[in-house]
């Protein structure tokens, strides 16, 4: 039997949709910050812009990412979760470096439910993340 590294299974695919349909993909990972689910993910994903030159790339902006997140560990099964990345009143819902902003080209977008499974996402933390590589910890 092939072993996979858990770490394998943390990549979330997404979608990139305006007006609920989707128009390219891309990839992003779970991190939880106290009790709070983020997705990360790049900013040109959610801006459709080239982080460089804040250009446009894509058709038209996004206004949702669909996620596809593991549901259990070695079964590939995937929940489909459609996620506003804007409010009603067009303003981003993802937090951007404070000072760097679309230099670092890395976003993080605060889940609005609980993560579809625990299995999904590197654990909680560094620290947990680290002891599951040095179990002597």
């Amino acid at each position: 039997m092939t072993k996979i590294d858990v770490f394998s299974l943390t990549a979330v695919p997404v979608e990139q949709c305006a007006n609920g349909k989707p128009f390219g993909t891309a990839t992003a990972f779970v991190w939880k910050r106290g009790a709070q689910h983020h997705l990360i993910t790049n900013w040109h994903v959610v801006t459709g812009r080239h982080a460089g030159t804040g250009e446009l790339e894509t058709v038209v902006q996004p206004d949702m990412l669909r996620a596809h997140f593991n549901t259990r560990l070695m079964d590939f099964g995937k929940k489909q979760i459609d996620i506003d990345i804007r409010d009603d009143d067009n303003r981003p819902r993802w937090y951007a470096h404070p000072m760097r902003g679309c230099g670092s080209d890395v976003v993080a977008i605060p889940l609005p439910i609980p993560c579809p499974s625990r299995k999904s996402h590197p654990r909680d933390s560094r620290d947990e993340a680290e002891s599951a590589h040095h179990p002597t910890r």
